[in-house]
């Protein structure tokens, strides 16, 4: 039976071994610490790009993504702006293009925006009045329009995407869309007869729309809601918070 005979200096040095372990260690846990705060506080900064790397580390790839967001004034659009919205904050790189069917930019709009944190523009773009009532040519094609002309004018690089506001986006649906190379398209559930729209691939190229099961997006359709009005506040309450809270809603 063979015995080892641990001596004071070979203590020594495996405590020294170990110590120097223990210091990478503490760093590099450091490093990762202050990368993650560093995203959470300025998720909109530049980070590496490919090719790049970050103190001799492999970088992450995270192309400028821009979300086109065409909007109009009713009861539940700022309930769906900030579903959205919170959706969005957690989208490294990410400018949110927001556009009014409206002549003039809303204050209550901008306020939601500038509380977002987020990188965003804020245009209007109304519907022609010609078109309002032609169904065939969609809704928000003229805010979508807007959107591009923006996008085009400050875009040099980077993904496009439109994200309707009263849709519900799973996070992971923006990982994928920075794998765009030329155009993708995504299917959404719970909309239309089928229950779901989705494009056909064979051979990795699209060739229909049909239906499927692998959903990032669903089409939740706010259901129309009361239109807040004073006529719903009685003449008892008038000396009450609710005249401020009804006038806050119909600006």
């Amino acid at each position: 039976m063979w015995r080892l005979r641990v001596t004071r200096e070979v203590l020594a040095v495996v405590a020294v071994a170990e110590a120097l372990v223990l210091a990478v260690t503490v760093r590099q846990l450091a490093t990762l610490e202050a990368r993650c705060e560093d995203t959470l506080r300025h998720p909109l900064e530049d980070r590496p790009k490919q090719g790049e790397t970050a103190e001799g580390e492999e970088s992450l790839v995270w192309p400028p993504l821009y979300v086109v967001t065409p909007t109009y004034r009713r009861a539940a659009q700022l309930a769906d702006l900030t579903r959205l919205a919170q959706t969005l904050r957690l989208v490294p790189r990410l400018t949110w293009v927001v556009v009014e069917d409206a002549k003039e930019r809303s204050e209550v709009v901008a306020e939601l925006l500038e509380r977002t944190g987020l990188d965003y523009a804020h245009l209007a773009a109304p519907t022609p009045d010609e078109y309002k009532e032609r169904t065939m040519l969609g809704r928000g094609v003229f805010n979508r329009r807007e959107g591009l002309r923006w996008v085009r004018q400050h875009a040099h690089d980077g993904v496009l995407y439109f994200a309707d506001d009263d849709n519900a986006y799973d996070v992971r649906i923006f990982l994928q869309i920075r794998r765009t190379q030329r155009a993708s398209v995504f299917p959404v559930g719970l909309i239309l007869r089928l229950g779901v729209s989705s494009p056909v691939v064979r051979g990795g190229k699209v060739v229909g729309f049909h239906d499927a099961f692998q959903v990032l997006v669903w089409h939740t359709k706010t259901q129309p809601a009361a239109t807040p009005s004073l006529e719903h506040v009685s003449h008892a309450d008038a000396d009450t918070n609710l005249i401020q809270l009804y006038h806050n809603l119909l600006r």
